[in-house]
């Protein structure tokens, strides 16, 4: 039986694909120390109905079986993971778990991982525009989304520590300052399970692109955008970006480039955020991870550079091989780039 319950809320682009994949990955381990409830790869779906507040019968009976099978499980600990609880307020996920998990509410942990501010614009612009969703330029995304003020840490971790206390757990996402420079064995590390062992899980797919790559996926979204021929909706949309990810990263390319700011473009995130990430490190670190990063981001600044017409076919090469029936978007995009 579960004595421990962990709510892993993310935040976003900061290892959580990984974390989940490992918590997966002990479903199949006898023995395991930790209980990984469901089959899905997070718990994002139950976010989505916390969310809703729309809890009818067949969600209650979904709540009661989760809740049945966290209390029986054979593991000490039991995790939910979903980097979407983040859109989740912090009282309503108490009120949840009090309602469905009151013998474990009460001691819940909440553990969360927080990106520097510059790396989490860069990630964001990479993430959105992989996925479609977004389809500026980088130019362009850095002053809407800071004008969003979607960087504004310190209000949003507050509220979650002013909710659960000590049993809120935020970390800093530098690998410096992660155990062994790793977010696995880190989120493992903060469960205190000294004998617990780690599956063997292969390297995590959705590891960064260049540059290029993801400017190509945003010229190509945009077409796709405003092509009435092939309207997707947004999940399908998402998939197609998964998987066109995945065919670049057969073929990566020999001279890729990094996502970088323009020195303009970095004082515009310094000007924004070194106030938050002043009161980030004041409330909740020991030391100033997040204002040291901010200070030393000039090593994300660089000129971008250009896509070049053999890094434009490759590009087009991907999406025909990767989605056929989309030949006549790719030829499109082929045009309009001048390839």
């Amino acid at each position: 039986m579960a004595d421990r319950l962990v709510v892993h809320i993310g935040d976003f682009k900061t290892g959580s694909t990984s974390i989940q994949r490992s918590l997966a990955q002990m479903r199949q381990q006898p023995g395991a120390q930790v209980f990984y409830p469901g089959q899905a790869p997070s718990h994002a779906r139950l976010v989505r109905v916390i969310r809703s507040g729309r809890a009818g019968k067949g969600t209650q009976q979904r709540f009661r079986r989760l809740a049945r099978d966290i209390t029986r499980a054979p593991a000490p600990v039991a995790v939910l993971s979903a980097e979407h609880f983040q859109m989740v307020s912090p009282a309503d996920l108490a009120a949840w778990l009090d309602r469905w998990l009151p013998d474990l509410a009460a001691e819940a942990q909440i553990i969360c991982y927080v990106r520097p501010h510059a790396e989490f614009l860069i990630s964001t612009w990479a993430e959105q525009t992989k996925l479609g969703v977004n389809h500026a330029t980088l130019e362009s995304f850095v002053p809407r989304f800071l004008g969003a003020r979607a960087m504004t840490y310190h209000a949003r971790f507050s509220a979650w520590q002013a909710c659960f206390g000590a049993r809120f757990s935020l970390r800093p996402m530098i690998r410096a300052t992660l155990q062994n420079g790793d977010a696995v064995q880190d989120f493992f590390g903060q469960l205190d399970l000294p004998d617990l062992i780690l599956p063997q899980v292969s390297p995590q797919s959705n590891t960064s692109l260049p540059f290029e790559d993801v400017e190509f996926l945003r010229r190509f979204h945009r077409v796709l955008r405003n092509s009435a021929r092939h309207r997707m909706k947004p999940q399908a949309r998402n998939q197609l970006g998964n998987r066109l990810q995945a065919a670049l990263q057969t073929s990566p390319l020999q001279q890729a480039h990094k996502i970088t700011l323009t020195p303009a473009e970095l004082d515009q995130v310094r000007g924004q955020c070194l106030a938050d990430a002043q009161a980030m490190d004041a409330q909740f670190f020991d030391g100033s991870p997040l204002a040291t990063a901010l200070s030393e981001a000039d090593r994300l600044v660089a000129p971008r550079p250009d896509l070049h017409r053999a890094v434009r076919l490759r590009h087009l090469r991907a999406l025909v091989r990767t989605a056929p029936r989309l030949s006549g978007l790719a030829v499109k995009l082929a045009l309009t780039q001048g390839v």
